[in-house]
């Protein structure tokens, strides 16, 4: 079952690494511009899920519904609200993209139940 949480230690990494790279000298628009958006919301929603699971159970599921209005309000807040606000972002209709693959990425493989086992339940009496 910890193999569940693959795609999610891939994404954490894969935001590290988008973070340090500029800091090593390394420049890419595109992973600059769109990667941080493909890993943002499976990050953030596996993050919710095991709060979830250790308050509420092993078989709580987030639901469609909460994970689409949340990508709504991601996509609003960031692509509509913040550019609207500050010149310091801008309003990219491909971060939207973005932002729907990582939502369904984690509807289709990372949104299970008992992501994490307790060692207690793994032992047999």
């Amino acid at each position: 079952n910890h193999r569940k949480l693959i795609l999610f230690y891939v994404c954490v990494m894969l935001y590290g690494m988008n973070r340090a790279l500029p800091i090593v000298g390394i420049h890419s628009p595109f992973l600059r511009n769109y990667l941080s958006d493909l890993v943002f919301l499976p990050v953030l929603f596996t993050m919710a899920l095991l709060l979830m699971q250790k308050v509420f159970g092993g078989d709580y599921l987030l639901s469609k519904s909460k994970l689409i209005i949340t990508f709504i309000l991601v996509c609003l807040v960031n692509e509509v609200l913040l550019p609207f606000m500050s010149k310091k972002f801008t309003a990219d209709v491909a971060d939207i993209f973005c932002y729907l693959f990582g939502l369904l990425l984690f509807i289709f493989l990372m949104n299970k139940k008992q992501l994490i086992i307790s060692t207690s339940e793994n032992k047999k009496p």
